[in-house]
């Protein structure tokens, strides 16, 4: 007995000793690691952070801000604003698709504003970034960040996962399983058979017992890692105060925005509540990722229309995860 319990004890330190190494040397846990990817541009992003694989795909694959009508084909010199711009992969799309365009980008983390800077080595004259976040109302706020899924840094987090409490775990593994297929972090097969199976409404909760040694597994290997969760406290400015800093105290400098991106982790409310009518005025078209909140969705469509958007269209969120949170994208255009 006492020698079977030295066996076990010992393959758990062994175990342990190799998941540490591997996230602090191979994986490189929330440290900033440069990647290239198929499309051969070498992008900096946070070692250990599985939410880069969505992030590319969705930007550079699936071109996912340029649907139901969106469009910089045909402006000149488009001017872009980028709000909640993470690690800057939508910024980099944007400097290297359209020549001549200028961007204007906001994000509060500085560990994430860090990544955008080496992301935009070369575009320095076309990116204006600014380590902010946008609210309703200038000051600090404390945000959630996660450096093994970037994607999710809000200032909302109670407010956003309180979504996630109406669904059951297993619908919660079975989202996860598809969004990592999807993405490219897992192997289409056996996956999708394990997510069919857990979709069944018997079978699921058998399949999902049958996983809990592996999920104990991976609990153990991420016990390993270095911390990944912190609380971040960053400077907030109301959206017509960043523009304002950006044009360096001259907002005659921007008489026109082509495209306004805002994905902020529930925080678009606030963010579209800061914008003064001289500022609705000049954009063109807008992408808002929203979190259907207390009927929110219906909210921020209403608040188009009367700001004089004439096609709005409403698209489902491509992940799963993003469905159990109820999120969709609103796509805006005069």
């Amino acid at each position: 007995m006492w020698g079977t319990l030295k066996v076990i004890g010992g393959t758990l330190a062994l175990f342990y000793a190799w998941a540490w190494y591997r996230h602090r040397h191979v994986t490189r846990t929330g440290q900033l690691v440069q990647k290239q990817y198929k499309n051969g541009l070498k992008l900096t992003s946070l070692g250990g952070d599985y939410g880069t694989a969505f992030v590319y795909k969705e930007i550079f694959e699936d071109k996912v801000y340029f649907k139901h009508g969106i469009t910089l084909e045909n402006v000149a010199a488009p001017v872009v604003v980028d709000i909640g711009a993470n690690i800057g992969f939508f910024t980099r799309f944007i400097v290297e698709t359209f020549p001549k365009a200028v961007i204007f980008a906001a994000e509060p983390v500085p560990l994430l504003v860090n990544a955008i800077r080496r992301n935009i080595v070369g575009f320095e004259d076309r990116v204006h970034l600014h380590q902010v976040g946008i609210g309703s109302q200038g000051g600090t706020a404390k945000f959630d960040f996660d450096t093994s899924v970037s994607i999710g840094t809000s200032m909302c987090h109670d407010e956003v996962y309180k979504n996630a409490e109406l669904h059951r775990v297993v619908a919660w593994t079975r989202a996860g399983l598809l969004d990592m297929i999807e993405s490219g972090n897992l192997p289409e097969q056996p996956t999708r058979t394990i997510c069919d199976l857990l979709n069944h409404p018997v079978l699921g909760y058998i399949v999902f017992i049958l996983l809990i040694p592996v999920m104990i597994v991976l609990t153990v290997y991420n016990l390993a890692a270095p911390q990944t969760k912190f609380m971040v406290e960053c400077p907030i400015r109301r959206l017509d105060e960043f523009l304002f800093d950006m044009c360096k105290a001259d907002r005659s400098k921007l008489k026109r925005i082509d495209l306004m991106k805002i994905d902020v982790e529930g925080a678009e409310w606030a963010v579209i509540q800061s914008m003064s009518q001289e500022t609705w005025d000049m954009v063109q078209q807008i992408v808002i990722e929203v979190h259907d909140i207390d009927g929110r969705i219906q909210k921020v469509k209403d608040l188009l229309k009367q700001k004089g958007f004439k096609h709005i269209v409403e698209d489902a969120e491509d992940w799963e995860s993003h469905k159990l949170l109820k999120m969709s994208s609103l796509f805006a255009r005069r």
